[in-house]
């Protein structure tokens, strides 16, 4: 048996400089490597101490005190096998929408204009305080998100929020609500969400000329003047919120204008940019607006340090460095959400039995009183899917942060297969740049 064995997952990156990095993420470990420390790794394995030198005895003890060297395996994983263990409740409360946004993933779908009944509602309301009755946990997490803007049911969210914080005082748990909103929401709505609600992320695309064009509203200018003043009602009442910002082709070459507005007017701290992905009903238009995503890597990367200097946070969601994980979202966890017609799904994207993944991604329903019918094969085909199944991604360094990307935005059937598009290289740029501000810092979040 050899003396010494690699534990951990250990990347070898070339940089600018010639130099070779090494970096071990589920360590949390960064740092140059020269070629003498390579060949050592390389040939480690079958190395006996008597063999090694007095420097390289010291290298060697230094990585088995960061773990990279005879520690014990550590990764970010869930053994899931049984019941569903959801980490929170997540309602579709309609497929209705107030806005025309051109990029729409969930417009294919919007023909029956569906808001979901009082039944399915408090249905799965009862399911998740059941769920934590019998776990023990404390915190009942509620978001509103959908194929459909969530707050076009209004009285719906209301009656659900008002319900749930009654039923949570009950039963002694403490109840945190979000949700994803275009932000097209009155003054007497917010002053409501406000009081009740713990933060919201709002789909905005900034620039005026952006919004008006990305996402219209059918009335000249309300989109950008609507959703303006709503992150302005949002900064005066200090209330939490982040913007999501869609890039196409139209503002790929604005985003440094569009960081500066939202610098400038508001006091947001985390701005995500979401490049267009050719998917929905009118895909030639959608291929028009997919943005060079070689171009996005250079544009973000050459902005980041601007919004850094602001506090603000600047994020992208094939390339999300503040984490370690298997799965890229909820797909393949056991998250949930419940559709407008009381179906569980386990990919946001797919929010009807009419979507094309809907065979793939919805699993079950909520059934009156609340309980779920699941069905046993779908749940354990889904929960396959993991980066640690994806052989495409097996030794790619940035796998642990991406964690092989959005499954709807491959491509292929294949969900498990090779990844055809451009957001790999994207993703492993940025992961790489910020790899490379690290190597003067050893641990960068905690190890798991």
């Amino acid at each position: 048996m050899s003396e010494f064995a690699i534990s951990t997952d250990l990347f070898l990156l070339p940089n600018d400089e010639g130099k070779t990095v090494l970096y071990a993420p589920l360590a949390g470990f960064v740092c140059h490597g020269n070629e003498d420390l390579v060949a050592l790794l390389r040939d480690l394995e079958t190395l006996r101490s008597e063999e090694l030198s007095a420097e390289q005895k010291e290298i060697v003890a230094y990585l088995i005190r960061r773990g990279i060297v005879n520690g014990t395996v550590k990764r970010p994983i869930r053994a899931r096998s049984g019941d569903l263990a959801p980490s929170k409740l997540t309602l579709f409360p309609t497929d209705q929408c107030n806005l025309k946004c051109i990029y729409c993933y969930a417009s294919r779908t919007r023909t029956h204009r569906r808001i979901m009944d009082w039944e399915t509602a408090s249905s799965a309301v009862e399911y998740y305080l059941d769920y934590l009755s019998r776990t023990g946990d404390e915190v009942f997490d509620l978001e509103f998100h959908g194929g459909g803007e969530p707050f076009v049911a209004w009285n719906l969210i209301r009656r659900i929020v008002d319900y749930t914080h009654s039923r949570c005082g009950q039963l002694n748990k403490e109840l945190k609500v979000c949700a994803s909103t275009n932000g097209m929401l009155s003054e007497s709505q917010l002053d409501w969400i406000t009081e009740h609600f713990d933060s919201l992320i709002v789909s905005f695309d900034v620039l005026p000329r952006v919004q008006q064009f990305h996402r219209p509203s059918g009335i000249e200018g309300a989109s950008f003047r609507v959703v303006h003043n709503t992150l302005k009602y949002l900064d005066r009442k200090g209330f939490r919120y982040g913007i999501r910002c869609t890039v196409s082709t139209f503002n790929l070459e604005l985003l440094a204008e569009s960081l500066d507005f939202v610098i400038q007017n508001y006091g947001c701290r985390l701005l995500y940019l979401e490049p267009v992905s050719a998917c929905g009903p009118n895909v030639t238009l959608h291929k028009s607006l997919v943005p060079n995503l070689h171009r996005f890597a250079e544009i973000f990367q050459s902005i980041e340090p601007l919004a850094s200097s602001h506090g603000l946070s600047l994020g992208y969601s094939g390339a999300r460095f503040d984490r370690l994980t298997p799965h890229f979202c909820y797909v393949g966890t056991d998250d949930f959400a419940v559709t407008a017609d009381g179906l569980l799904t386990n990919c946001w994207q797919v929010t009807s039995a009419d979507d094309p993944m809907a065979s793939t991604f919805i699993f079950g329903r909520i059934l009156p009183g609340g309980t779920l019918s699941c069905d046993a094969r779908k749940l354990e085909a889904l929960r396959s899917l993991t980066v640690l199944n994806y052989s495409y991604c097996a030794d790619c360094f940035a796998k642990w942060h991406c964690a092989g990307d959005c499954v709807v935005k491959l491509g292929d059937d294949n969900l498990a297969g090779a990844r055809k598009n451009d957001r790999c290289e994207t993703t492993r740029r940025l992961i790489a740049g910020r790899i490379a501000k690290l190597l003067e810092r050893e641990d960068y979040y905690e190890k798991v």
